[in-house]
């Protein structure tokens, strides 16, 4: 398949991976950040932010990042920032660990990417439904009560 075709195949194709896969994005002005409130981090994220240098633009990268995870995770499960740790990698890159449900433990896999200046930070999450769970429009029948 090409980025052009147009045909049923291509089509179907796309509405079948399409649900699969979800993205999410937000941006902070870092100066909202200069005094972050600490409760909406946990321990590891204020440690990591208050060893930067100018931990601000951490916490507003930390905060976009929480919040383009929930943008992502939504058509899967519900989830709010508190529900969203970010923490540096073996590689420093960031990593997303999501406290869910038990009947969404195994449901999706996040992948997180941040970017700041010194006025703007911005992150992207892409969440993917893992292999065996069921679409995000199918019905579950494993619901808790």
């Amino acid at each position: 398949m090409t980025a052009r075709d147009t045909s049923a195949e291509a089509r179907s194709w796309v509405d079948v991976h399409a649900s699969h896969r979800s993205v999410g994005v937000d941006a902070e002005r870092v100066d909202r950040w200069r005094s972050a409130d600490t409760r909406l981090f946990t321990d590891a994220e204020n440690a990591h932010c208050r060893a930067q240098g100018r931990p601000e633009e951490s916490y507003a990268g930390r905060w976009a990042a929480k919040e383009a995870v929930v943008k992502a995770v939504f058509p899967f499960c519900v989830v709010g920032p508190r529900d969203v740790e970010v923490v540096a990698g073996a590689d420093g890159a960031p990593r997303v660990r999501l406290r869910l449900p038990s009947w969404a433990a195994d449901l999706v896999e996040v992948v997180v990417s941040i970017s700041h200046t010194s006025h703007m930070a911005v992150a992207v999450a892409v969440a993917d439904l893992r292999r065996g769970a069921p679409p995000a429009n199918e019905p579950r029948t494993d619901q808790e009560s």
